[in-house]
């Protein structure tokens, strides 16, 4: 009996140290580097991961570019202590544990573009101009 233990340790033993351990080695490099004037409290991604939200202990939600440029700041106040991303790239969840409040805020930020020297038809100082981008391959 004694010799069957023995014979069960020694495979248990066997079991566990015998496998082959493969190290694996990342690589990493920094890819952009934000210089912030407040501390960080929180970063998110939206969903669509065209933009970067990053709020600081001065209650200033950030909204940058993926390529780090600040796109626009929205003073959420200082109680703001998290943020999560929504469902959708234009939904920001604001936690406040002072308040004991969660908000649902919809950011949409807005793109221009300067048509001054892109082809148009109709008057050059109309009220509304409709950009169609139908050159994409």
């Amino acid at each position: 009996m004694h010799f069957t233990i023995m014979k069960r340790l020694m495979f248990l033993f066997f079991m566990l140290f015998a496998g082959t351990t493969a190290w694996a080695k990342a690589e990493w490099q920094v890819l952009e580097n934000i210089q912030l004037a407040a501390k960080p409290l929180d970063v998110i991604v939206a969903a669509d991961n065209r933009w970067i939200y990053l709020l600081d202990d001065q209650g200033q939600l950030a909204i940058y570019g993926t390529n780090g440029q600040l796109r626009e700041t929205i003073a959420v106040g200082r109680d703001v202590d998290q943020i999560k991303a929504g469902p959708r790239e234009d939904l920001v969840f604001l936690l406040s544990r002072a308040r004991q409040t969660v908000q649902l805020i919809s950011v949409n930020v807005i793109e221009e573009f300067d048509t001054r020297t892109a082809p148009s038809k109709g008057p050059a100082d109309a009220p509304i101009t409709i950009a169609v981008f139908s050159d994409f391959q």
